[in-house]
């Protein structure tokens, strides 16, 4: 029945596998600067995230991905330009040197389409929140009937920002701190922008000559847009 008195408890929305073809995500991601608009120092930590980064956790929380074809995903994810590719030895580890890997699932959004949604608890814990994202940030919202009297009229605004969670872009150093599911071997990625995009960065340092042999050709996802969730 309806949820009174306050939200929803957790566990009441439905979660399902991330399926690519009912992804909603947009044509083109990672659109908007949104580092442009923060003030100061949220846009600092925002842009070079190791400024809020923790170190009294010795480990964090896993999470896994929740999908009927991780690989289509990611190649979803790459479509709409919101896919960075790494290498493992790149991304920041916890405390016992384990990469957080975050999970990924989907909600129903309508008939058609689903939601994609960062599970990003592991990544959290790693960092100090400045608990300013409520001020700073829009959110999604819910609305629901509203008893009013006879005699009161209700005004109010709403906007509907589109896609807003995957149109803003991060950093790369702030991408490298959503890593999403397991390291795969470049044949799962090949074809894809952020394969091109990684090859090239790596070709420009020379940090990729000094990476293990043993793992070069193994490539970690990362989100390189504002996670939702």
């Amino acid at each position: 029945g309806p949820v009174k008195g306050g939200p929803a408890p957790i566990g009441a929305v439905e979660t399902r596998p991330l399926d690519p073809a009912r992804m909603a995500l947009p044509a083109q991601g990672a659109t908007f600067d949104l580092a442009a608009w923060l003030p100061d120092p949220v846009k600092a930590e925002f842009v070079l995230p190791k400024a809020i980064r923790r170190r009294d956790v010795p480990a964090a929380p896993r999470s896994r991905v929740h999908s009927t074809d991780w690989p289509g995903a990611l190649k979803r994810l790459d479509h709409s330009n919101v896919l960075m590719l790494a290498r493992e030895a790149e991304v920041p580890r916890d405390g016992w040197s384990c990469i957080p890997r975050n999970g990924m699932f989907a909600v129903t959004k309508d008939e058609e389409w689903d939601r994609v949604v960062c599970a990003r608890k592991p990544s959290n814990t790693l960092e100090t929140s400045s608990h300013r994202a409520g001020e700073l940030l829009p959110h999604g919202s819910l609305t629901c009937e509203k008893q009013l009297g006879p005699d009161v009229d209700w005004i109010f605004e709403k906007d509907d920002l589109d896609n807003m969670y995957h149109k803003c872009a991060t950093s790369y150093e702030q991408a490298l701190t959503t890593p999403i599911g397991p390291a795969l071997p470049a044949s799962v990625f090949e074809g894809t922008v952020a394969l091109a995009e990684a090859r090239a960065r790596e070709a420009r340092r020379e940090s990729g000559a000094t990476l293990p042999s043993g793992k070069k050709d193994k490539w970690q996802p990362c989100l390189n847009t504002l996670p939702m969730g």
